[in-house]
C-alpha cells in the first residue's frame, strides 16, 4: 500500500499511515504481551490511518485503535475481544466471523463493513456506533447477516437499512435507536429493549420477539404478523377444546 496521510474527519488533523510490515511488527509484540513473554508490548494504534491493511485472523484481544482509520481492512476472524475501537472508521472493512466480545465500538463507522458472522456479544456500540454519514461517506447498508449481538449495546445508534437477519440481538439493549427499514428476518430479539426505537419499515418476518416491549416504539410502520410475539406463542391450556393428555396423544 502507498502511504498517504489522511485528514482525521472528527478533528482535521492528519493521521499517521502505517505500512502492512509496520503492522505485522506491532502484531507479533502484541503476540508476545498476550503470551506473557519477555519484551512483548500491548498494540496502541491510537489515531493510526490502517487503510487497506490486514490483520486476518490475528489475535488483537485488549488492543487500542481509537481513533484509527480502518476503512477497507481485511479483519475476518480476527480477535477484537476487550480491544478499543472507539470512534474508528470501519467502513467497508471485511470483518466476517471477526470476535469483538465486550468490545469498545462506541462512536465507530461500521456502514458497508461486513459482519456477517460476527461476534459483538456485550459489544458497546452506543451512541452513533452504525452512523450513516452522509457528509463524507453515501449510506450504505451494514450486513450484520447471522451475528452474535446479545446483550450488545446499541442505545442510540442509526442503522437504518442495515441487514440484521438472522443476527442473534437477544437481551440487547438498542433504545432510542433508529432501525427504520432494516431486516430483521430470522432474527432473535427476545428480550430485547426496543424503548423509543424507530422500526418504520422493518422487515421482522419469523423473527422471535418474546419479552419484547413494543408499548413505547416511536412509530407503528412496521408488521408483527408473521413474527413469534408473547401473544402468538400458542394457545393456553384453558383454551384447549379438549384435555392437554387427549390433545397430546398419539394415534
Amino acid at each position: 500500500m502507498v502511504e498517504q496521510n489522511i485528514p482525521d474527519m472528527t478533528t482535521g488533523d492528519t493521521l499517521e499511515a502505517m505500512t502492512q510490515d509496520q503492522l505485522d511488527a506491532l502484531v507479533k509484540l502484541h503476540e508476545r504481551y498476550l503470551d506473557g513473554r519477555i519484551g512483548g508490548r500491548r498494540a496502541n494504534l491510537k489515531r493510526m490511518d490502517l487503510t487497506g491493511l490486514s490483520l486476518a485472523k490475528k489475535n488483537m484481544r485488549q488492543a487500542d485503535f481509537s481513533g484509527c482509520t480502518m476503512r477497507y481492512m481485511d479483519l475476518s476472524e480476527a480477535i477484537f475481544q476487550e480491544a478499543s475501537l472507539y470512534a474508528c472508521d470501519l467502513s467497508f472493512a471485511n470483518l466476517n466471523n471477526a470476535m469483538f466480545v465486550r468490545a469498545d465500538l462506541r462512536g465507530a463507522r461500521i456502514e458497508s463493513a461486513n459482519l456477517s458472522g460476527a461476534n459483538l456479544e456485550r459489544a458497546d456500540l452506543r451512541s452513533g456506533a452504525l452512523a450513516m454519514d452522509g457528509k463524507y461517506h453515501p449510506p450504505q447498508t451494514v450486513n450484520f447477516k447471522g451475528a452474535n449481538l446479545s446483550g450488545a449495546k446499541l442505545v442510540g445508534t442509526m442503522a437504518n437499512n442495515a441487514d440484521f437477519s438472522d443476527t442473534n440481538l437477544s437481551h440487547a439493549n438498542i433504545q432510542f435507536a433508529d432501525l427504520r427499514n432494516a431486516s430483521f428476518v430470522g432474527a432473535d430479539l427476545s428480550g430485547a429493549d426496543v424503548s423509543g426505537v424507530q422500526l418504520s419499515g422493518a422487515k421482522l418476518d419469523n423473527a422471535i420477539l418474546a419479552g419484547v416491549d413494543f408499548s413505547e416504539v416511536r412509530d407503528t410502520g412496521y408488521d408483527l404478523s408473521t413474527a413469534i410475539t408473547d401473544s402468538n406463542v400458542g394457545l393456553s391450556i384453558a383454551e384447549l377444546e379438549e384435555p392437554l393428555g387427549v390433545a397430546l396423544a398419539v394415534g
